[in-house]
C-alpha cells in the first residue's frame, strides 16, 4: 500500500489519516466504514493495536487508518512520551 503510493506519487504527500480508538470499538467503527462501502485495503493485528486501511480514496483522496488501540499501546507509548519528553528537557537545558 505504501510502495504503490509512493509510485504513483513519487513527491510524496498525505497518503493516509490514522483516527486511534480502544479496541474495543474498533469492530463497531470498522463496520460502520464497511456499511458505508469502504472497502479493507490492509489489515493489521498487532499486541499493541487492530488497524484496518480503508479505501477512502474517492471521498477524501487519502486512505483512512483505523487503529483500535490496546492497553499495552497505551502503556508502551505512555514509556516513549516520557522519554521524549526527558530528551525535549536535556535539550532546552544545553541550547540555553
Amino acid at each position: 500500500m505504501f510502495h504503490d503510493y509512493l509510485a504513483r506519487y513519487p513527491a510524496g504527500g498525505t497518503q493516509h489519516l490514522a483516527f486511534r480508538l480502544p479496541v474495543g470499538d474498533f469492530d463497531r467503527v470498522a463496520g460502520d466504514l464497511r456499511e458505508q462501502g469502504y472497502a479493507i485495503i490492509s489489515e493489521v493485528d498487532h499486541p499493541i493495536a487492530r488497524m484496518a486501511f480503508f479505501d477512502t480514496y474517492r471521498t477524501l483522496g487519502l486512505a483512512t487508518e483505523i487503529m483500535g488501540v490496546t492497553p499495552l499501546n497505551v502503556s508502551y507509548f505512555s514509556v516513549i512520551n516520557s522519554v521524549v519528553a526527558g530528551c525535549r528537557v536535556l535539550i532546552t537545558k544545553q541550547c540555553k
